[in-house]
């Protein structure tokens, strides 16, 4: 039996806490539980739970490394109670995410007071908050004060990217469940066994995903995701061949909301560039495009592939900090573009960089 299963028998035999923390890289794998935890406590097939206090802090907790056969736990599946939560309509299942880039104060409020509420159907009110980790600070303190007295029939599920965003507080009231990132080579057999037939794919997309299947799985499949990477390669071949950026024959709205997977994916070729400027190609991810990286690395000095990388990072943050998107991206292009032109030295071939 895993870890995984254990958690969720432990809950089938009664040991429920009122709080528990999904952290860790794998947070996709940490909903999967999540989703199953509440599963297990509103399924009408369940009876005799009882409340245990909250044993998580940042040093304690309960480590999560296999990967969860999902589909097959988490209640019955086949009583009303089971039909309606698989189906969205659970009234006793609340589900709590960002708005706007944050959970803010009033959306906790709210909250509060649906957990107050007795269960409408007996047993448990659950409640699965993602992204915790976006609550403001006045958020954080009014969920605190109903994590330190919570409702008899209540059960939080916090799920959270970054933990060092929440007050220790929050944490040593929560049972703590932390998702182990996968090693690059169960991603790529997970992601084979997935059906993604490119090796070179499959390494690229396991190295990017930092270990996480959901991760991986969803920048082999995703077509927004392979978009993204479509269009940072394009604007890589541009930068890597000395080209005009304005105007560049990609839509940039229209990886908006997979920004994110574009970023990663630049930085990724440009920190392969620099390895091989260095002259080291066993850390090369993206290796499906090797030769354009072989020539990146040869048309520019170790400097301006350096200022590239710098520009990529800020530009990044940028969007992170709810930056324009448009007007972020318009900037970051024109001063790669001054790289590009600096002097006209920055794209000669030099030896030794």
């Amino acid at each position: 039996m895993s870890i995984y299963e254990k958690l969720l028998h432990s809950i089938s035999k009664g040991n429920v806490s009122h709080a528990y923390l999904f952290t860790g890289s794998c947070t996709n794998i940490g909903r999967d539980i999540a989703g199953n935890i509440a599963g297990t406590l509103l399924c009408g097939a369940s009876k005799g739970y009882d409340i245990i206090e909250g044993q998580g802090d940042m040093f304690g907790g309960i480590d999560i490394q296999e990967t969860p056969d999902t589909e097959k736990t988490g209640g019955c599946g086949v009583c009303p109670s089971c039909i309606r939560r698989l189906s969205g309509n659970h009234p006793d299942l609340l589900n709590i995410k960002p708005e706007a880039g944050s959970i803010k104060i009033d959306t906790v409020r709210g909250l509060i007071e649906e957990l107050a509420v007795k269960p409408y159907e007996g047993g448990w009110r659950v409640c699965i908050l993602d992204g915790a980790e976006t609550m403001t600070a006045q958020s954080q303190n009014c969920l605190l004060k109903t994590l330190e007295e919570p409702p008899a029939s209540a059960v939080l599920i916090l799920i959270c990217a970054n933990p060092s965003a929440l007050l220790p507080t929050i944490i040593s009231r929560c049972t703590v469940v932390r998702s182990i990132p996968q090693t690059i080579e169960k991603t790529e057999e997970f992601l084979s066994a997935s059906g993604v037939e490119d090796k070179r794919a499959r390494e690229a997309f396991a190295r990017l995903s930092g270990g996480d299947f959901a991760v991986a799985e969803l920048l082999a499949k995703d077509e927004g995701a392979a978009l993204a990477r479509k269009t940072a390669l394009i604007l890589f071949r541009a930068v890597a061949n000395k080209d005009k950026l304005f105007p560049l024959n990609i839509d940039i709205k229209d990886i908006k909301d997979h920004a994110k997977v574009f970023y990663d994916m630049l930085e990724t070729m440009f920190r392969d560039a620099i390895l091989i400027k260095l002259g080291d190609k066993s850390l090369v991810w993206n290796m499906d495009i090797l030769r354009e990286m072989e020539s990146c690395s040869k048309s520019f000095t170790l400097n301006a592939l350096k200022c590239i990388m710098d520009i990529l990072v800020k530009s990044k943050t940028n969007i992170s900090r709810n930056a324009n998107y448009l007007l972020n991206i318009d900037d970051m292009l024109i001063r790669i573009q001054e790289v590009i032109d600096e002097d006209g030295s920055w794209g000669k071939v030099q030896q030794g960089g």
